[in-house]
């Protein structure tokens, strides 16, 4: 029996180039809450791009943050593994050299610009520029760069810098730093500990490469219609595309809700 399911957000409950959930998404997160089944968000974005997800349907039940290196419940820190301030000075320095544009992510101000091309054409998101005196202050959970797939030099460099790290993808374009060990499966593992919830009762939707850990730590792992053939590998189940309700018929296909939106269409025929 399925107890916790947890999310990606960008391709998975929300479509690429859309800011809400689709209709029979809403459907669904409302089903599982009222089955009392756990849902929560599994994704590499920071807190205060998250936040907001809670007023387009229901509160989801938990965050597991910055590919897991922060997983929060009501508010309360379940894990949090943070970047010792000489690692970041390593990385700071190497991606101020080679003027790569960058976030340092932090628990609440997460949106510290390294480089001002990043800021550029981004519409009302909350930018700010970084003060390199943060760097022994605030703590940072997770490095993000637009350090593109192709560009293996840069990303070496980096990586030359680093002990123990390791990059995680959700797009080409983009890559973020985290320490080797970490991931959304390890943030699962502690949410699930924290809830006395077994792995035998878990089930995950992702499309993204920060996502592989995830779909193969999970007892029912599945990637999205919508996402790349090595994700489609590491998942039990592919289902429809994001946009053809793939989460909504996955779970009636499970059994884990009941086809509400069927029941209406037959209602009110």
């Amino acid at each position: 029996m399925i107890k916790t399911i947890f999310f990606d957000i960008d391709g998975t409950l929300i479509p690429f180039g859309e800011s809400d959930f689709m209709p029979s998404t809403k459907v669904a997160l409302k089903e599982l809450k009222e089955k009392g089944i756990k849902i929560i968000i599994a994704s590499g974005r920071p807190w205060d791009m998250v936040e907001q997800l809670d007023h387009l349907c229901v509160p989801f039940d938990g965050y597991i943050l910055l590919n897991g290196q922060l997983c929060i419940d009501q508010g309360n820190v379940i894990k949090g593994v943070t970047i010792p301030k000489d690692h970041l000075k390593k990385a700071y320095d190497y991606l101020m050299k080679n003027n790569v544009e960058t976030i340092f992510a932090g628990r609440y101000k997460t949106r510290h610009i390294l480089d001002h091309p990043y800021a550029e054409g981004k519409g009302t998101m909350n930018f700010e520029w970084y003060d390199p005196a943060l760097l022994n202050s605030e703590p940072v959970y997770q490095i993000m760069t637009q350090i593109p797939l192709s560009n293996t030099t840069l990303h070496q460099g980096l990586m030359d810098c680093l002990e123990n790290y390791q990059g995680v993808r959700w797009t080409d374009e983009s890559e973020d730093i985290v320490r080797i060990g970490c991931g959304k499966s390890q943030g699962i593992l502690a949410m699930l500990d924290y809830y006395g919830i077994r792995l035998e009762e878990t089930m995950a939707f992702g499309d993204g490469g920060n996502d592989l850990d995830m779909l193969d730590l999970v007892h029912l792992g599945v990637a999205m219609g919508n996402a790349k053939d090595e994700v489609k590998t590491h998942a039990d189940y592919v289902c429809e595309k994001d946009v053809d309700d793939g989460i909504y018929k996955t779970l009636v296909k499970y059994h884990i809700i009941n086809d509400v939106l069927k029941l209406c269409e037959a209602v009110n025929e």
